[in-house]
């Protein structure tokens, strides 16, 4: 990592921190509030609740499962030969499966694809771009971002499915 362009880390830094889910929740909180409240419109406020709902519950299940697993970051890996599981510890250093940047921003573009598949190579670019960020920047191993982006879509297909089957969504296909 020292040897990589300076540049280069600080755009992938500045990637990296587009996949906080905090951002990402706080755009469809207003934008739900605004078609709730101002534009009154019941479908697109609809749309940005399954989005917030995807969010957080991908979140939330990640967040379950780096404390159950508890898999050492790729920092330790290279300086103190520490690799692996160990199991119900909350430190940031072992909190590394799955990867929480990748779960989410994996759950809000695959929501965003299943809503509107005309812009999905935009969706698959970023979150291409900020799994490889989270790699580049040595914060996770690939399975870690692989794991996070199959969470991710799994969470955005299950809350889809509940939407429509509950009634607040129409059958998006």
């Amino acid at each position: 990592l020292e040897k990589t362009n300076p540049h280069l880390l600080k755009f992938f830094d500045i990637v990296t921190q587009a996949g906080k889910g905090s951002y990402v929740f706080i755009i469809f909180s207003f934008l739900y509030l605004f078609f709730r409240f101002i534009q009154k419109n019941q479908r697109a406020k609809n749309k940005c609740l399954y989005i917030l709902v995807t969010l957080l519950l991908s979140g939330v299940v990640c967040d379950v499962l780096k404390y159950l697993l508890a898999r050492s970051r790729p920092y330790l890996f290279f300086t103190q030969n520490i690799y692996g599981f160990h199991f119900l510890k909350a430190q940031y250093l072992m909190n590394s499966f799955p990867s929480g940047h990748s779960t989410v921003i994996s759950a809000v573009m695959t929501a965003l694809f299943l809503l509107n598949r005309r812009f999905w190579p935009l969706y698959l670019g970023i979150t291409f771009l900020i799994g490889l960020s989270r790699l580049l920047l040595t914060a996770h191993f690939l399975s870690d971002v692989l794991t996070g982006m199959v969470l991710g879509a799994t969470t955005a297909q299950i809350c889809l499915n509940w939407f429509i089957r509950e009634g607040f969504l129409d059958n998006v296909r």
